[in-house]
């Protein structure tokens, strides 16, 4: 099912409570082109709101179930996903899949030098585009980036063929610092994006719990 943002149990595509790349179901809006502009695709207009993607809190974040470090091996065409919420409403989304090649686990079930899919929220397929400001750039996964992912589930919608991971938040190493990436225009409350030293990162995720707590 996809909850965008406030998930129940088994939720795929944001599969996490109130997150930076998902939608409420029916928090968007949805423009039609006329019918003299058919070719034109339909538009949904994703409105999430965003939560705190500091270092620390991307550490602690309740919903974590998977945590790794990888590097974007290549991105994938754009898909277009459906899935029927339990209150009987269609819901429709596109996603750019992006394959990653996972080097270090932190938490969950993976195990280094295997591929993963995550969704990078937003695109254009099959006569539907899909926008969302609130989630990680485009050029985030970028073929060769290396990337830190506090990620969902891995699990999949009604309509696809394979399970893939919405991200919570995702840093990038840049230089020898990985730099908070979860949002395209900026962190919540136009803070500056965070960032921490390689080497730092990497201890603090060395110590997190190996499954997700409340706190």
């Amino acid at each position: 099912m996809i909850d965008f943002r406030i998930a129940r149990p088994g939720a795929a595509i944001v599969a996490s409570a109130a997150l930076a790349m998902g939608l409420l179901a029916g928090c968007g809006t949805e423009n039609s082109d006329s019918p003299a502009a058919a070719p034109a695709p339909r538009t949904i207009t994703a409105e999430p709101y965003k939560l705190d993607s500091s270092p620390e809190s991307a550490l602690t974040f309740f919903r974590n179930t998977n945590v790794f470090e990888g590097t974007v091996v290549s991105v994938l065409p754009d898909v277009r996903v459906t899935d029927l919420l339990d209150s009987g409403q269609k819901f429709e989304a596109v996603y750019t899949p992006v394959v990653i090649r996972v080097d270090s686990v932190y938490r969950g079930d993976l195990r280094p030098g295997s591929e993963v899919t995550i969704r990078s929220m937003g695109g254009e397929a099959d006569g539907l585009r899909y926008v969302i400001h609130n989630a990680p750039a485009k050029e985030t996964f970028r073929p060769s980036a290396k990337l830190v992912v506090f990620g969902a589930e891995i699990d999949t919608v009604d309509s696809e063929q394979a399970p893939a991971m919405t991200p919570n938040f995702v840093y990038r190493l840049a230089g020898t610092r990985f730099v908070d990436a979860t949002y395209a225009d900026g962190p919540a409350n136009g803070k500056a994006p965070g960032e921490v030293a390689m080497a730092d990162m990497r201890t603090k995720l060395q110590k997190m719990p190996k499954v997700p707590t409340r706190g």
